[in-house]
């Protein structure tokens, strides 16, 4: 453990001096708040460096082009903005390199099976950075690779093209297996014998709804997590106990996201990611958004990584309702629960006469028997989902949460089949 501190030490002091000898933008905001990389001992000296908030990288990234001679850029891309305004993302040769690389060694851990052939379905939305780095590591660890717009041919045109090219492995969104467990319920259809494994990301869901979405559609399931911004950061083994943190390449921390400092085991906060490899655009303690929390379980599978938990949500999809928070995840698990199938759902806010109102949009996308008594079973849970909820509803500071049945396709989507879990209408 001492010598991977002692060169994650190295790596960090080379990161702040590449940062401060090359991008103008981090040599002037080292100089401004007095800070000498040289007076960094220990990695847990992080704390004297500054957090790196996303409107602080949109402007850096908006004059890093400049900083690079022309052959030294591999790719310049755009992030999704599916959380704020699309920014222009740079990779250098050494960075795509370094990303790809780092997919092949994740595809291996416990066990996972991706270094077997067999062909690899990328339904990820908007081809990118993320899909190019995935083609080119899939194809170098033996894999044949396609990309698949779901856009363009719709669930059963993904059902089609992974039993007709026999696909192995598919890459893609939670909201979009659940869709694709949905259609093969309603159809009748058999589920795509020749797929093995499932990787998702891009989004939160629970885990009550990924055991039910596994059961339906008889395959493994494993999450992974990173961006655009920061690449790979953390991948889930064949023992589902966690993210292992690609700590050989990232340094990761967990904040409290209104005070900065760091979290405790188990309690969740922010992740912060420092990039140990990045140099298109240096990410140094990036505030992601992303919520998890640190885990304590040792790993069967033997690797000395630290774990988080799954991702939980982003801190904009908190719903605040009156004065308290509620975790889309927490609904997401009590929908599960009380309709024992997967429910899209979306959670409307607004405000009427002074108060908040909450409207939660289910998407009944099959025959469901007694809907209306399950939804009222629902709402009742609901109410009493927190006693902070339970008191503002009783207490009338808040209106009475309401249930909207909808049905399928009448769900607000983005362009990637990803469906946001808040819609605020408060401060319009």
């Amino acid at each position: 453990m001492g010598n991977r501190n002692t060169a994650k030490l190295r790596k960090l002091k080379e990161v702040l001096t590449y940062a401060a000898d090359n991008i103008p933008w981090y040599r002037q905001r080292f100089i401004s708040l007095g800070i000498d990389v040289a007076k960094l001992n220990k990695i847990s000296d992080m704390g004297m460096l500054p957090l790196l908030s996303k409107k602080e990288l949109v402007a850096l990234s908006s004059t890093t082009e400049s900083n690079f001679a022309k052959q030294d850029l591999f790719y310049i891309g755009f992030t999704t903005g599916t959380t704020s305004v699309p920014m222009p993302v740079y990779y250098t040769k050494s960075d795509f390199a370094e990303w790809e690389q780092l997919l092949i060694t994740a595809f291996g851990w416990g066990d996972t099976g991706v270094r077997s052939h067999g062909t690899v379905g990328l339904a990820i939305g908007r081809f990118g950075i993320n899909a190019l780095a995935l083609i080119e590591a899939t194809r170098k660890s033996g894999m044949t690779v396609m990309f698949i717009d779901t856009d363009i041919i719709g669930i059963d045109g993904l059902i089609r093209m992974l039993n007709d090219f026999q696909v192995t492995i598919l890459f893609t969104f939670p909201s979009l297996v659940r869709e694709l467990a949905i259609r093969i319920q309603e159809t009748n259809q058999g589920y795509p014998r020749s797929l093995r494994q499932i990787f998702t990301g891009g989004e939160p869901w629970a885990e009550t709804l990924r055991k039910l979405v596994k059961n339906v559609l008889n395959v493994e399931i494993y999450d992974i997590y990173g961006s655009s911004e920061a690449g790979l950061i953390g991948f889930e083994c064949s023992h589902h106990t966690g993210l292992h943190i690609t700590a050989h390449h990232n340094i990761v921390e967990i904040i409290d996201p209104k005070t900065g400092m760091e979290s405790k085991p188990g309690e969740y906060g922010e992740i912060v990611v420092t990039s140990l490899w990045r140099k298109g655009i240096p990410l140094i303690r990036y505030r992601t958004g992303d919520l998890s929390a640190w885990s304590n379980v040792t790993c069967p599978c033997g690797l000395s990584y630290p774990i988080i938990s799954r991702v939980r949500g982003r801190i904009d999809d908190l719903i605040f309702f009156g004065s308290t928070k509620i975790d889309p995840v927490s609904i997401e698990e009590l929908i599960t629960a009380k309709f024992g199938q997967s429910l899209g759902f979306q959670v409307v806010l607004d405000r009427v006469g002074g108060r908040d109102r909450l409207i939660i949009r289910l998407e009944v996308q099959a025959e469901i028997s007694d809907v209306e008594s399950k939804a009222r079973e629902f709402l009742d849970s609901f109410s009493r989902i927190t006693e902070d909820v339970a008191y503002i509803i009783q207490t009338k500071l808040v209106h009475e949460p309401m249930i909207e049945i909808v049905s399928k396709g009448h769900l607000e989507r983005s362009g990637e089949r990803k469906t946001p879990r808040l819609i605020d209408r408060r401060s319009r």
